[in-house]
């Protein structure tokens, strides 16, 4: 993935446990665009109730790189509590 220079290194990065096809197809809150949830726009969310700082590909690549250094990589999950209205909801696993 680093070796490509087609890449955008401003893309934001995650982790999952989940089905990637399940995380696509999560409908945000109050059945807004995909575009205003978690998944593209993480900043609003970490400013409320994150502790572990949305990261870029650029970040990542740099920290990977760097000796020493721990790499702290966001987790993505779907909250089921939700499954009625239509899917369940994208939140950041705390720890």
């Amino acid at each position: 993935m680093i070796r490509f220079r087609e890449i955008r290194y401003t893309q934001w990065v995650y982790g999952t446990n989940e089905p990637i096809d399940r995380l696509f197809t999560v409908t945000p809150f109050f059945n807004l665009s995909p575009l205003a949830s978690i998944l593209h726009q993480p900043e609003d969310n970490y400013r409320q109730r994150s502790f572990i700082r949305p990261l870029r590909l650029h970040k990542m690549v740099s920290q990977l790189r760097e000796p020493g250094n721990s790499l702290l990589l966001p987790m993505l999950a779907i909250d089921g509590r939700y499954e009625a209205g239509g899917g369940g909801d994208l939140f950041p696993l705390s720890a």
